[in-house]
């Protein structure tokens, strides 16, 4: 019954955290907040990296302290028994894989600006993001079977990529609501 509601609660707060992740790059950036946000004396990198910060802090908050409130014996267990190196691997292993959703997102919503599209945009960005890892997926598999200590590399590229992608994309085709 706990594994089951640890679960569940992992996966409502992933949920809530990529709803959250859209909905502050959409409105704040995107939308009706945008023209305020975008109008305060800072640079474009400085708004969006703040953002994406703010996110990946909640994100690796989330992931590493909810455990505790359920087991927290085995929590302690854990820590006493992991040698800092692999805990360090770890833990930026996650914390790229974490910076790769966020921007990924950032990237999708400001596609989503740029093609101006104005009804049914979650869904659509889901949708985008469903075609971006279906075809992400076979280079994925093939990548693992070669270099499996070394996954999150193509993560960190491609969340590089989708953060200057998405920073042109705000900086020259910005459709304001």
């Amino acid at each position: 019954m706990l594994n089951t509601l640890m679960i569940g609660s992992f996966i409502a707060f992933g949920i809530l955290l990529i709803v959250r992740a859209f909905q502050s790059f959409w409105v704040e950036i995107f939308g009706s907040r945008g023209y305020l946000t975008l109008t305060l004396p800072l640079s474009l990198d400085t708004i969006l990296l703040s953002k994406i910060i703010t996110l990946a802090f909640w994100a690796v908050i989330g992931t590493y302290c909810a455990p505790v409130f359920y087991n927290l014996e085995f929590f302690v267990e854990i820590l006493l028994n992991i040698d800092i190196q692999n805990a360090l691997i770890i833990f930026f292993d996650t914390l790229i894989i974490i910076l790769f959703y966020i921007t990924l997102i950032l990237f999708i919503t400001a596609l989503l600006n740029a093609l101006k599209v104005r009804t049914f945009v979650l869904f659509k960005g889901f949708g985008i993001a469903l075609v971006i890892h279906l075809l992400w997926i076979p280079f994925t598999f093939a990548y693992v079977m070669q270099y499996y200590s070394f996954l999150s590399i193509d993560k960190l590229f491609l969340s590089i990529v989708f953060y200057f992608v998405a920073r042109y994309l705000i900086m020259y085709k910005l459709e304001l609501e």
